[in-house]
């Protein structure tokens, strides 16, 4: 017969078992990667980028990084694996912040220096928001399980003995690895779910009645220059690493709502500072999608002001890919200084030929290769006074140098004689470029037309 001291101590062992067995099962499968990579023939599954995206930097095999914000969550892995022939790991906050980012980002130079490799791509989605947002990381003042952040492992024991890891996280893991046709190149992507049009978007969008006088462009200065400085001080620090930033295409009606709230001078500042002082390093390219009007000004194309179809993203990705950058096939601008290439990038030297024609003479490497792939450009006068500004391949596999008329700006000189520098319509266009294009369509929201258009 058994005596109560027994049942206590049967009891007692039968629960450490339950524990041990919780605990080792999490440590076995870890669907938040807190401890490892998935062991084959488990997959990736990456759906909670809260719990998953700091154990995935630290854990995984990579060697490319793209961060940002819910906005850059819809790109395929995969794809960008394929077109620069790298392992890409997204580096995903919702709502991120520059800091937030950062911190992901430094976590990952960290991880792969240990592990005696280097991270040859990083891929960075520029909010505008994040650029004025706090410049300390805000992880645990917004709820983040940060057991899975710090090097604490007494805490770890919300994570071992979790009800939600072992009844909900776990099965999830099991069955998109054995059971589903789950893409491990989808990390993140939330776009299938949701529902993209006019009525949707508008659903999200109440335009404010009065509107706030306008702050001056350098409102929140100091906030802009310390998240800049963060971003300038990653780029400096990897020389060796390719950083292709870009600007995602948010709805008119977000820019409407940046007017109407006083922000809209010193958001056009910010993203100009951004370009500015980014585009001073040789590795670094920057795209900018927020001026492409068959996007930003159909609504079918967004869920709400900001977040835009997987079509579009899969427009972006074509952008971002293309080797060529004078040649660009899809949308978006590349972005340039208005003096022209910098350090370490190729240079185009044209002249004009018997029949006019601008033709394309040498390439001249300016700097050192750490910028390979992208092209910086030198306008040249030529004998009918005019400025070349960008390569256009021919049918018959010619390039020529596209020829523009000068503005009334002044500009650099070449050969020491002032000249006037173009606007530039092709792929490349400067930071003042932008922004003043940028002020021209958000000042069309209060016509009529623009009006009816969305109201």
């Amino acid at each position: 017969m058994m005596t109560i001291r027994g049942f206590f101590i049967r009891f007692i062992l039968s629960a450490l078992c339950l524990l041990l067995l919780s605990a080792g099962a999490v440590l076995l499968l870890d669907p938040f990667y807190h401890y490892h990579a998935p062991i084959p023939p488990l997959k990736k599954v990456l759906k909670d980028k809260e719990y998953q995206c700091i154990g995935s930097l630290r854990n995984f095999d990579y060697d490319a990084v793209l961060a940002g914000s819910s906005v850059a969550e819809n790109f395929n892995d995969h794809a960008f694996d394929h077109a620069f022939g790298v392992t890409l790991v997204k580096a995903i906050r919702a709502s991120g912040t520059t800091a937030d980012l950062h911190y992901y980002l430094q976590e990952a130079f960290s991880t792969r220096k240990e592990r005696g490799s280097a991270i040859s791509h990083v891929f960075y989605n520029i909010d505008i928001a994040a650029l004025y947002a706090s410049a300390e990381p805000t992880f645990e003042e917004t709820g983040q399980p940060m057991y899975l952040y710090n090097a604490n492992p007494f805490d770890d024991i919300e994570y071992l003995w979790n009800k939600d890891v072992l009844l909900e996280k776990i099965p999830v893991e099991l069955a998109d690895s054995f059971l589903t046709d789950y893409d491990e190149g989808t990390s993140y992507n939330w776009a299938k779910w949701k529902t993209f049009s006019r009525e949707q978007m508008l659903k999200a969008y109440t335009p404010a009645e009065e509107i706030t006088p306008m702050k001056p462009e350098t409102a929140d200065a100091e906030l802009l220059e310390k998240n800049l400085g963060m971003l300038k001080g990653l780029v400096s620090a990897h020389p060796e690493t390719q950083f292709v930033f870009y600007f995602p295409p948010y709805s008119l009606l977000w820019w409407d709502e940046a007017y109407r709230s006083g922000n809209l001078e010193r958001n056009l500042y910010g993203k100009k500072r951004a370009m500015e002082e980014l585009l001073e390093f040789p590795n670094v390219r920057i795209f900018d999608f927020q001026e492409d009007e068959e996007v930003i000004l159909n609504p079918d194309n967004y869920m709400d002001t900001l977040h835009f179809s997987a079509e579009i993203t899969d427009q972006m990705f074509q952008t971002l890919s293309d080797k060529r950058p004078a040649d660009m096939q899809g949308n978006g601008y590349q972005i340039q200084l208005q003096d022209g290439p910098q350090a370490g990038r190729e240079e185009l030297r044209a002249e004009e030929t018997a029949s006019g024609e601008q033709r394309v003479l040498a390439v001249e490497n300016t700097g050192n290769a750490g910028n390979a792939g992208t092209e910086g450009l030198r306008a040249e006068e030529t004998a009918s006074g005019e400025q070349c500004a960008f390569t256009e391949e021919t049918e018959s596999g010619e390039q020529h140098v596209s020829t523009m008329e000068n503005t009334e700006n002044a500009g650099q000189v070449s050969g020491g004689k002032k000249q006037e520098p173009e606007r530039i319509d092709g792929p490349f266009r400067t930071p003042e470029e932008c922004r003043e294009q940028m002020r021209e369509l958000v000042n069309r929201i209060e016509e009529e037309e623009m009006k009816k258009y969305y109201f």
